[in-house]
């Protein structure tokens, strides 16, 4: 009997985490869908580098961030030097890069850096991949927000939908570009699920 009792037990915990983690997971691609769905739309004129209100979703309060790829340092496109630079709010810098192969997605390159998932968040606020031949643009970087006005194929924008709370969340990072179609309005080019502890500033340095 006591046996079976602490297997139940063991059991509902089990069972009452898989129902959170999927739950939360709901949570975050509801709050994406929301946003982008604005956005494709054409309601929201102009879009800027931004954090918007949290949306309430299965009771859970959930945090939207927008970017922008031209805000960011690409991975395979820019100089190593101008990737060191980015690369520093993390310890990091351009003496890391020539021992790195895996340049094609933000994903890879964290593994090889053995980045912890609160340090790839921090990545992904910094760089991307794929914005080349596109210009790196200062004045579209978080904090130095710049008017984007999306609407036509071909625009992308990152998403970080996020929730949690006493420094620990669960983050869902997207990369949408908008299609211009009514039936499917944008696409999805990266996806990247982290549970991340700590608080942002004091992830990337700040």
């Amino acid at each position: 009997g006591g046996g079976l009792s602490v297997g139940l037990q063991t059991y509902l915990r089990a069972a009452a985490r898989e129902t959170g983690e999927a739950l939360a997971r709901i949570s975050l691609e509801s709050a994406a869908s929301e946003t982008l769905g604005r956005i494709a739309a054409g309601e929201e004129h102009p879009i800027t580098p931004s954090t918007r209100s949290p949306l309430r979703l299965n009771g859970r309060e959930v945090s939207v961030e927008l970017s922008l790829p031209e805000g960011k340092r690409d991975l395979m496109g820019d100089p190593d030097d101008e990737l060191g630079k980015a690369l520093e709010p993390l310890g990091r810098g351009a003496r890391d890069l020539p021992a790195v192969s895996a340049r094609t997605s933000l994903s890879e390159f964290s593994a090889a850096l053995r980045f912890s998932a609160a340090e790839e968040d921090c990545l992904r606020r910094l760089m991307t991949v794929g914005r080349a031949p596109e210009e790196f643009r200062p004045a579209a970087a978080p904090g130095a927000p710049e008017q984007l006005r999306p609407g036509a194929a071909g625009d992308q924008v990152d998403l970080r939908a996020s929730t949690g709370s006493g420094g620990a969340e669960r983050v869902l990072w997207l990369r949408a570009r908008l299609t211009g179609q009514i039936s499917t309005g944008w696409r999805i080019h990266d996806y990247r699920l982290l549970r991340v502890a700590g608080v942002v500033g004091e992830r990337c340095g700040a």
